[in-house]
């Protein structure tokens, strides 16, 4: 898959995280919280860059999911950075996620995401 993964930080076999997905639709974060820890291993932490043909290969990567296992939107990033506003990539992932039944977790400290509540209600 491209851009969607599994959620498995540690990698070790011992985690008691539940089986999810991960997708980060930028990357970095322009909420700049002194504690985060996207700073040690992404590069311009606080720039937030849209990742390359993103709604493009979402649509792919959603044909490979089990549906039963939700997708975490962001464990690194904030899904919605004030640029969201403006250019609608979180807005656009929901709602292929709601087409396709995919079940979604959101990770945000941003109100922008009661915008997108009419995608959310199902």
């Amino acid at each position: 898959m491209n851009y969607i993964k599994i959620f498995d930080p540690w990698k070790n076999p011992l985690c008691t995280c539940p089986l999810k997905y991960s997708l980060n639709p930028y990357t970095g974060c322009s909420f700049s919280c002194i504690y985060c820890y996207i700073s040690s291993f992404i590069k311009d932490p606080f720039s937030v860059r849209v990742k390359k043909d993103i709604l493009k290969k979402i649509r792919k990567d959603v044909d490979k999911l089990d549906k039963n296992i939700y997708v975490s939107l962001s464990n690194s990033s904030d899904p919605y950075p004030y640029i969201e506003e403006k250019l609608n990539i979180t807005r656009e992932i929901l709602k292929i996620f709601r087409d396709e039944g995919i079940k979604t977790l959101i990770i945000t400290k941003s109100d922008l995401v009661l915008r997108d509540i009419d995608i959310l209600k199902r």
